[in-house]
């Protein structure tokens, strides 16, 4: 049965990211479960890139300018950007000027460890996952959920108990962390893993969950992302006695019962993380896009190809610091968890650089600077849209 609210009242501002950023880290050792602004000073998400066969042709590492305005986009590529703000407002944005268009929710929020995930259907529906303990909260259930509402606004429904929902790209399935029986997540127990479900109307229907495999509890899951034709999956796997995270990808068929079934994307260069699935290249193989740090701590966006784990071209230098999650955590950026640097559509044409924190004499600053950047096929570089947007992902795509 689905549940329609009213979302409460926005938040008060949050404190200093600076200093909730060093406490958040320290619980998150612990495994208390504490609210979303603890973690708001991730030297957050966010990449950009060019399609996988322009780029594998005609690869660029030309410095991002943040000031350029590029009113042509590719055919397709949506007309709206669904965000997540630092002031805990899910909205929708203009994918050309950067105007906030609609607030779709407020007070949303996720326990830690992590931020709230955002994915759209192509029919314009929104799915987000926030904690009940501080938003839509009616007390009739615990831990984290999953709300689906229209992209232009309207009523929030409770999908399920869970985190970090995903819509395929052929909006017929919605794969999700599932919640075990004390609404954590997520952390993986045996009663938990990855659920898929078939979309229906705004909910979901037909639910079955993917268990761990023995090697794979305890351990904390994100990142989900559904490759261009929707039949493969990929996640990522934190193990919090070490913080190493590697990356895997699965073919969740119907036959498919556990998450022993993944394999492991070895990603072959130091400094380089998987960031999920983005298109395909001529040959119509998948291709993933990932994060290149390097000892200097500069970034540039790379294609992957997720069987080999072997970079295909290095597409361009990002404008400003991102969070990404790497093999081996001394090799990181910021040092942060179960982050998402990269939202692409699925025609492998435009993608999203959320959460990009800015360089001031060699520092990255967190003082509400974080941005939302998009880039597509054709543009010299990403485009700055708004600024204090942590999450962001691609609304239906344009006629």
């Amino acid at each position: 049965m689905t549940t329609v609210i009213s979302p409460r009242p926005t938040a008060a501002p949050l404190p200093e990211a600076e200093v909730l950023f060093r406490e958040a880290r320290l619980r998150r050792r612990h495994r208390r479960r504490w609210m979303v602004g603890i973690l708001l000073v991730v030297l957050a998400l966010g990449a950009a890139v060019v399609s996988v066969d322009h780029a594998m042709r005609r690869p660029s590492t030309r410095g991002a300018r943040s000031s350029r305005r590029i009113d042509t986009l590719p055919v397709g590529t949506p007309s709206e950007i669904v965000g997540w703000t630092s002031g805990w407002n899910l909205v929708t944005i203009s994918t050309r000027s950067g105007a906030v268009l609609h607030t779709l929710a407020t007070q949303v929020g996720i326990f830690a460890p992590g931020l709230p995930d955002v994915s759209v259907a192509p029919d314009g529906t929104v799915f987000f996952d926030s904690s009940a303990a501080s938003s839509f909260d009616r007390g009739d259930w615990t831990g984290d959920q999953i709300f689906s509402v229209p992209i232009n606004g309207g009523p929030i429904i409770r999908v399920a108990a869970g985190v970090d929902p995903e819509v395929s790209p052929d909006g017929r399935r919605l794969a999700y962390v599932d919640s075990d029986p004390q609404g954590e997540a997520p952390y993986l127990s045996s009663s938990g893993g990855i659920s898929i479900a078939n979309v229906v109307q705004g909910g979901v229907t037909d639910v079955r969950t993917i268990s761990p495999g023995p090697a794979q509890l305890n351990q904390g899951l994100s990142d989900l992302s559904w490759s261009a034709d929707s039949q493969d999956l990929s996640f990522d796997l934190l193990d919090g006695s070490t913080d190493g995270t590697t990356s895997w990808t699965l073919s969740p068929g119907p036959g498919v019962t556990s998450l022993a079934a993944a394999q492991q994307i070895h990603v072959q260069q130091p400094g380089m993380s998987w960031n999920g699935y983005w298109g395909r290249d001529r040959h119509g193989t998948p291709v993933g896009l990932g994060v290149l740090t390097r000892e200097s701590g500069s970034q540039e966006v790379v294609t992957i190809d997720p069987s080999t784990g072997r970079v295909l071209a290095r597409l361009f230098s990002l404008p400003g610091v991102v969070c990404v999650s790497l093999p081996h955590p001394s090799q990181s950026a910021c040092g942060a968890d179960f982050s998402n640097a990269i939202a692409g559509t699925s025609t492998g044409q435009s993608v999203l650089i959320a959460g990009v924190i800015p360089i001031v004499g060699g520092i990255p600053t967190t003082s509400g600077a974080t941005a939302v950047f998009r880039w597509s096929v054709g543009n010299h570089a990403p485009v700055r849209l708004t600024a204090q947007v942590l999450r962001a992902t691609w609304g239906p795509p344009s006629g």
